[in-house]
């Protein structure tokens, strides 16, 4: 299921975090936001934007940001998986669709992080201190609003990362479909072709039925089945179906599947893009901790209390 493109994320993502260590009790300690407004070292404004900037922060901090945020998402999907999949049987469809659309978000989120980037809030006292901050490194004073904000790594040296942060308008629900969207696109481009391996075919499947549907957004879908009061209608007609696909069927799901705009093929190509991202999660940490087997120990302690 993973060849060529795994290989080349893992090579460039993976490094740093195999060989960062946080205990359990650091995990709620070593969050971006946190690095940001406590750990910021230089600044310089973008050229590109009046609300981008340029900043540096202590290497082991980052790291440990994107290491302590990329497990506690995954884990937030697992926890959102669990409940999805043992929902009984009379609970109504678009419900059971909201709650697996957050694992589905929730994989995404976790993705981004691990691939450092992503989305990061800043209420207005967040705003004030890391505009003080930034008027104290800066030749000028410094303004930020608050709201979403945008980041991703830029560079490194032996001891500092340098990030890029931009603010955001718009839904973070959207921003980060976006996100994936281009996410996809580069993992269909970095697989290898020539032999049309497994990891290719499963790529462009999911690519291509994206580019063909711009409309598509699984967040919509949610918004809908979970908004709008005519879906009481079609609920008592049993017009919403929101099925258990097994992800050991995956790869067998995918190759039969056929997109069509109608809310059963939304539904069903947004659970199979959720089993896409959570197996890919998946295997990064397993890689992961087959090189480094203390790491990961929030995972283990969901394992542990999943099974007791």
């Amino acid at each position: 299921m993973f060849g060529q493109n795994f290989v080349r994320i893992k090579s460039k993502y993976s490094i740093e975090l195999i060989k960062t260590d946080i205990k359990l009790s650091e995990y709620k300690i070593n969050k971006f936001r946190s690095t940001l407004l406590q750990n910021t070292i230089s600044a310089r404004e973008s050229e590109k934007s009046n609300n981008a900037y340029f900043l540096e922060v202590p290497k082991s901090l980052f790291y440990k940001s994107i290491l302590s945020e990329f497990e506690q998402y995954y884990v937030r999907s697992l926890l959102q998986l669990s409940d999805f999949t043992n929902m009984e049987t009379n609970i109504n469809d678009s419900w059971k669709y909201t709650t697996y659309y957050y694992s589905f978000f929730f994989s995404n989120v976790a993705l981004q992080r691990y691939l450092q980037k992503g989305y990061f809030y800043l209420d207005t006292g967040d705003a004030k201190n890391l505009s003080s901050i930034l008027s104290a490194i800066m030749p000028f004073s410094v303004s930020i609003g608050s709201g979403n904000w945008h980041f991703k790594k830029t560079g490194e040296s032996l001891s500092n990362v340098e990030i890029e942060i931009t603010k955001v308008g718009g839904n973070v629900h959207q921003l980060v479909w976006q996100d994936l969207k281009s996410t996809l696109k580069l993992f269909e481009q970095q697989s290898a072709r020539a032999n049309n391996t497994v990891e290719n075919t499963i790529l462009t499947n999911l690519y291509r039925t994206i580019k063909s549907n711009q409309n598509f957004s699984p967040s919509e879908v949610r918004n809908y089945l979970n908004y709008v009061s005519e879906i009481s209608i079609e609920e008592l007609n049993n017009k919403i179906r929101c099925p258990q696909i097994k992800e050991a069927d995956f790869i067998k799901n995918l190759s039969a599947f056929n997109y069509n705009n109608s809310y059963e093929s939304k539904i069903k190509f947004s659970i199979l893009l959720g089993q896409y991202l959570n197996s890919f999660n998946r295997a990064i940490i397993e890689d992961i901790e087959l090189k480094n087997s203390t790491s990961f120990k929030l995972k283990k302690k969901y394992k542990r209390k999943s099974i007791s």
